[in-house]
């Protein structure tokens, strides 16, 4: 449970939700130099997935809050 004073789409509970369900996972042996976003998204898309797919990364994303939402 996550109490809030605002309704839930402002609170961000979906967000907070895919966070407490996705944990980071570390890799032994790799570390990163400076913690940094890699994504910057609006508050109504979630990241679901990243990968390298060659030399390319692909994402996956989920709009959570029924609103358009933009890449940054």
């Amino acid at each position: 449970m996550l109490p809030h004073t605002e309704d839930w789409a402002a609170a961000g509970i979906a967000q907070r939700a895919w966070e407490y369900n996705c944990p980071v996972i570390a890799v032994p042996g790799l570390s990163a130099n400076a913690e940094r976003n890699v994504v910057e998204t609006s508050d109504n898309l979630l990241v679901e997935a990243l990968r390298r797919e060659g030399d390319e990364i692909e994402l996956r994303m989920v709009e959570c809050l029924g609103q358009v939402g933009v890449d940054r």
